[in-house]
């Protein structure tokens, strides 16, 4: 756990402790975004590429009261969608493994909710190019519904599987309970 950190609070913990902790009072007050871009690979030079983009964001948006510019790498084994061969919604297709680079940007004023939404979009946009030039086909990627921003139409996450997730939603959800509920709507 020698990792350069921001804070350090690493540790077993309930969850009512987590959201008690320090961090959970820090970002109490903030305003957030997250946005992700789907590669195949994290190549040294993609890499980097992130390091430079968390740089030109954080002196970009300075004067946009953002407080906290994150980029999370996600590798996973290539082996993580072995465990089952039934379909599932995410992804919607097997036949490769997609990591999801999380994007996270946080601000304190309202008025910067348009230009900070922005620059998500943007790093995204920006990020993904890059993946493409490194030769990584991902200019249709699903993309990881945890993280992506949230106007991503459902096909962009789910892909061919939206006609099937809306009949199944319909027959159990008649009445639109989970209407009511955040989140994508199908």
């Amino acid at each position: 756990m020698a990792i350069h950190h921001l804070t350090k609070d690493v540790h077993t913990r309930s969850f009512l402790s987590l959201v008690q902790s320090s961090h959970a009072k820090a970002t109490k007050h903030s305003r957030a975004i997250f946005n992700t871009v789907s590669v195949l690979d994290y190549p040294v030079s993609l890499l980097e590429s992130v390091v430079n983009e968390s740089v030109f964001w954080r002196k970009a948006l300075i004067h946009s009261s953002a407080w906290f510019i994150s980029y999370d790498i996600e590798p996973f084994l290539p082996s993580i969608l072995d465990h089952s061969s039934f379909p599932s919604a995410y992804p919607p297709s097997r036949d490769r493994v997609l990591l999801p680079l999380n994007m996270y940007f946080a601000w304190i004023k309202k008025d910067s909710d348009g230009i900070m939404q922005e620059a998500a979009r943007e790093s995204a946009a920006h990020l993904r190019q890059l993946a493409i030039a490194e030769g990584q086909d991902v200019a249709d990627a699903a993309s990881y519904g945890n993280h992506v921003i949230f106007d991503t139409p459902l096909r962009r996450i789910y892909g061919d599987n939206v006609p099937k997730l809306q009949a199944i939603k319909a027959a159990v959800d008649p009445t639109n309970v989970m209407g009511l509920a955040g989140g994508f709507k199908f």
